[in-house]
């Protein structure tokens, strides 16, 4: 960037915008703002997965394989190693190894202190804008992006970056949508008000039977709640269990297979059958390449995997 003006707005300052912040003070040389917006202030440089303060919500991948810098694999675990005192929480966590799952809050400490360490040892010219807003309309104009702030502030940057995270669940479908508005239904399952509700009932429904599930249901035996939990699942599936076995030697070349779900699919499928290879790291012998093999797919095939793989 030449312009000495240049400023860039990261919208959302969760795991993903508090990491592109971070490696742009890193990594940029010539002079920068960047203004990284986030509405919630207990969630700034964690978003909602990093910012409970739960033990026992833990990480769905092993501390080994968490670092925020590619070019360091080791790099989170060295920061959990550094900081063992207080990551280790009995019955969940009662060592610190790659292969352990530490808190998630754990990780949202490291965010935290990887955002503020690239603040402080940017170049010069490098500035970070922390901005306590929400983002409620874009503009483009002649100079650039306009962001307007609910707050009735307005920002204006040369480019944006939305970083929106995860978008709250849809409302099942039912015969009256007056449903929605019950007291007896919670269409968020992060609202305090949901949790604080649920533990005085003599019975729950949990609709999905993924992660957020499992939180729940941690959550609430925790407390000592004594009522029923029913879980229901569209298709019938529960999460599995991590299991340790040697890393896989497995990659998909988007050069020479063409990109479609189909074709990755059966390949992965092959791979898993004829090396007798456990599926898991398999599946995590392509995470260094998610985003490129991501990005080779066409939009059809990106919203094929949405719609019939995701889930699996």
């Amino acid at each position: 960037m030449t312009n000495p003006q240049a400023s860039i707005a990261i919208v959302g300052a969760g795991c993903s915008g508090t990491l592109l912040a971070a490696h742009l003070l890193k990594k940029t040389t010539n002079a920068l703002t960047v203004y990284l917006v986030e509405r919630n202030p207990q969630q700034y440089g964690k978003g909602v997965a990093y910012s409970t303060s739960a033990s026992c919500h833990l990480l769905n991948v092993p501390a080994g394989n968490m670092s925020a810098f590619p070019e360091d694999p080791g790099h989170f675990f060295k920061w959990a190693q550094q900081n063992e005192k207080k990551l280790l929480c009995p019955p969940w966590v009662t060592e610190i190894v790659p292969s352990a799952f530490l808190p998630r809050r754990s990780y949202g400490e490291y965010l935290c202190q990887i955002l503020e360490e690239a603040d402080k040892t940017a170049a010069a010219g490098m500035r970070l804008q922390r901005v306590i807003d929400e983002v409620v309309d874009v503009r483009l104009d002649s100079k650039g992006v306009e962001l307007q702030l609910a707050s009735g502030a307005k920002l204006l940057a040369d480019r944006i970056v939305l970083a929106l995270g995860n978008f709250p669940p849809g409302n099942p479908k039912v015969a009256d949508p007056r449903f929605y508005n019950s007291m007896r239904y919670y269409g968020n399952p992060w609202l305090p008000e949901a949790y604080e509700a649920v533990l005085n009932t003599e019975s729950c429904l949990l609709i999905g039977s993924g992660l957020t599930m499992a939180d729940w249901c941690i959550n609430l035996k925790r407390a000592g709640y004594a009522g029923a939990i029913h879980v229901l699942s569209r298709r019938g599936l529960w999460p599995k269990a991590h299991k340790l076995a040697p890393p896989a030697d497995f990659s998909i070349d988007s050069d020479l297979l063409r990109p479609t779900v189909r074709n990755w699919l059966h390949t992965l499928r092959a791979y898993i059958r004829g090396s007798d290879c456990n599926w898991r790291y398999a599946m995590d012998a392509l995470r260094p390449s998610t985003q490129r093999l991501w990005k080779t797919l066409s939009v059809v095939e990106q919203r094929r995997f949405l719609r019939h793989l995701r889930p699996y």
